[in-house]
This record gives structure tokens, sequence and C-alpha cells, in this order.
């Protein structure tokens, strides 16, 4: 859409993220998320992670366990945000999520990474 003002060309664009480049420095109990704000437009988008221990798809952010806001954006690049609080040995996934006045969107897929187990001696009680 495009609107005509005083001879200035406005477009209204809905913000675009992806999340290809993933979770970064994983451990037992955190994670970094990654996403990247792909068309932004003239007006300011507020980009977040939904995530959870499964896909709660495209729709509506308040459908996913856990949402973590990353920030206003005025122009297109990368945005991440370390989650904490992880579950040891526990499968997680996330997409990126974008909204600003002209409407918003979604990564296409969700992205996924596991913390790993807990590391150390085993204690066994006979």
């Amino acid at each position: 859409m495009f609107q005509v003002t005083d001879h200035t060309l406005i477009l209204r664009v809905t913000p675009t993220v992806n999340n290809d480049t993933g979770a970064t420095d994983i451990s037992t109990i955190s994670a970094t998320l990654n996403g990247n704000l792909t068309l932004v437009g003239r007006d300011t988008a507020t980009v977040f992670f939904c995530w959870g221990n499964s896909d709660a798809g495209a729709t509506t952010p308040s459908a996913w366990e856990n949402v973590a806001p990353a920030g206003d954006m005025t122009a297109t690049g990368s945005f991440s945000n370390t989650v904490r609080n992880l579950t040891p040995a526990m499968t997680y996934c996330y997409r990126t999520f974008a909204t600003n006045t002209y409407g918003s969107s979604w990564s296409a897929a969700p992205a996924t990474f596991a913390t790993p187990p807990l590391s150390g001696p085993v204690l066994m009680i006979r």
C-alpha cells in the first residue's frame, strides 16, 4: 500500500523477520535467541521472540509459553535476547514476531535448539 500526500510518497510497510541464524551460546540453563528484521519501512517495528517446548504457530504471541521483547527498531538488522531458567536436556523452539502500525509478521518456520544435559559425577547409592 502507498499514499501520496503533498507530493510525498508514503509506503505503508508491514515489517518482516526471520530466525535463520538460530540460537547461540546455548548452555544447560540459558540460550541467546537471534532474529533478523529484513523489512521495516518508515514506521518503527517492535520485535519479539515467542518460545517454548513446542511450536505454537504463527497466529498470536499469547499462544506461546513465553514472549520475550527484543526492542524497537527503525532500520533492518539483527536482534537478540538471552533467555534464562531453561531446563537441561530439553528441546525448545522459537519464532520471531514483528509489528508496527501497518501490520505484523512472523518468521516462516520455528528455529529449534536443545540444551545440553547436566554433566558431572554420578552418585550411586546402594
